[in-house]
């Protein structure tokens, strides 16, 4: 009967750390699977974030600004001292002159805007498709064309 009962209880004993040992590795995997999910969605957050940056054109004499979500900026167009901003506005294309120089934007906002010409800084998240003819790259935005000189074609096929 002893020996009966000392089977028993070590079934038990076994068993039952087979249940534990099955309830830590499901919590372990758990917490590995929220630890992931939690990651991604504040990657994501902070992607989406960047991409939603407001930026902040100011005149040369501090007078004018111009204020826009990075999302709808498409390009800017150096015009002399001023600068044609081209952007979205209820999801039509709209510009603005600004009297700023091209390369004081670009100094500003050189981790935002790409230069892809001596005269056009872009957005580099705009949808664009980039058309080859002969040696001469544009890019077509479907609002305008924006054409890409030979020293900085290596910039955009590396941010496209």
């Amino acid at each position: 009967m002893k020996l009966i009962f000392f089977f028993h209880l070590h079934s038990i004993s076994n068993s039952l750390s087979f249940y534990l040992n099955s309830y830590v590795f499901l919590l372990i995997l758990v917490f590995i699977i929220l630890s992931i999910s939690w990651n991604l969605f504040f990657l994501f957050r902070r992607k989406k974030e960047k991409r939603k940056k407001k930026l902040v054109f100011k005149s040369e004499n501090k007078k004018d600004t111009f204020c826009i979500s990075s999302d709808k900026l498409l390009y800017l167009k150096a015009s002399g001292n001023y600068t044609e901003i081209h952007f979205l506005s209820d999801e039509l294309p709209k510009s603005l002159l600004l009297r700023s120089t091209l390369k004081s934007i670009e100094k500003e906002y050189q981790n935002i805007l790409l230069r892809c010409h001596r005269s056009y800084l872009i957005n580099p998240n705009i949808d664009a498709t980039i058309i080859k003819k002969n040696k001469n790259i544009i890019l077509d935005i479907g609002y305008s064309q924006i054409p890409v000189s030979q020293t900085y074609q290596d910039k955009i096929y590396r941010s496209t």
